[in-house]
């Protein structure tokens, strides 16, 4: 039996206390075209680690898990699941709020298509059976996704050292939680970035480096570092405004904003939104996460056909005031709506 991942009261999480993963393995029936069945020869198997995962979704009936794989000693076991590429953290991602189970599939593959791995995890559909004492329950129809994780064949970004003061990262824009480390950056500190309803939303996470290895001089580097981007793109002197470009990669916010767009996915840019700046380089944007609403599938709002929402989300309420990057966004549109979209 699997503990119960994490409960919420008004919003906020709670944590039990207990280790939320248990110990289990995995095995995949690929028999490639045709029928498989449970007398197919497996074709993977691992130890892993499981538990239940989700914010909203841990309620529901069918639920979605996170997967480690593991070594017997527990350490991870990056391997190659379904031919997406070598990893040791996944998801089972179940879509209850998605009747057809398309949108996130189909999402991800066209932003793959635009921006590849670093703009969509990869992901395949199956069927899960969960074994207890030689017995099957069968679970339904799921999507088995990577994480969005640093590695080869996932985000390419340069691994932590540390060793070194400065690094890669990896942050997420979302509700505050106990499990991340939550960084303290201009834009929060000023009041120029606010939650639109509850004082646990829009927070900015640290996903990578992990809290586990991560120091308290590395953790400030990336405070500083992402703030000094929101120094610029807060900015109410012009020219040093019009400098933002030389602090996030333009083209990544261009096809992150309508790709969201394109989809309706107005969760995004407030809850689930990734960045990450590699060594050296720009702050970009991506990868993209969490469509089960997207597409006029939000019970409570219906999806307006004839306007934008992007605009309104964290630094595209700056940017969206360029003509520069305004005039990116429409050639880059021009092109999409001729070849991915």
């Amino acid at each position: 039996d699997l503990p119960a991942y994490k409960k919420y009261r008004e919003g906020q999480e709670i944590l039990s206390g207990e280790d939320p993963y248990v110990s289990g393995n995995i095995r995949i029936i690929d028999g490639g075209a045709g029928d498989n069945t449970l007398a197919t020869p497996v074709s993977f198997n691992s130890n892993i680690r499981i538990k239940m995962k989700g914010h909203s979704s841990i309620g529901y009936d069918k639920k979605q898990y996170k997967i480690k794989t593991v070594f017997a000693n527990g350490e991870e076991n990056d391997l190659d699941i379904l031919g997406m590429g070598k990893g040791s953290e996944w998801v089972l991602n179940g879509s209850m709020a998605d009747k057809s189970m398309i949108r996130n599939y189909l999402a991800y593959r066209i932003a793959s298509e635009i921006g590849g791995n670093n703009m969509a995890p990869d992901s395949r559909f199956c069927e899960v059976l969960m074994e207890q004492n030689g017995s099957y329950t069968y679970q339904g129809v799921y999507l088995l996704m990577e994480t969005i994780s640093r590695g080869d064949d996932r985000l390419k970004i340069d691994k932590y050292n540390p060793k070194n003061v400065y690094s890669s990262y990896l942050v997420r824009r979302d509700r505050q939680t106990s499990l991340d480390p939550m960084l303290e950056t201009y834009g929060r500190l000023s009041g120029n970035v606010t939650s639109e309803v509850k004082p646990y939303d829009n927070w900015i996470g640290l996903k990578y480096p992990s809290q586990s290895k991560l120091t308290d001089e590395t953790k400030k580097y990336i405070e500083k570092d992402f703030s000094k981007m929101e120094r610029v793109i807060y900015s109410k002197d012009y020219s040093i405004f019009r400098t933002y470009d030389r602090y996030i990669d333009t083209m990544s916010f261009a096809d992150y904003f309508l790709i969201n767009e394109f989809f309706g996915n107005y969760d995004a840019g407030k809850h689930s939104t990734y960045m990450y700046k590699n060594s050296g380089e720009k702050l970009k944007i991506g990868p993209v996460w969490d469509y089960d609403q997207a597409m006029n599938n939000n019970p409570l709002v219906e999806m307006d056909l004839d306007d934008l929402a992007f605009q309104t989300r964290d630094i595209y309420t700056q940017i969206c005031n360029d003509k520069k990057f305004m005039k990116l966004l429409k050639n880059r549109f021009a092109y999409l709506r001729q070849n991915q979209l």
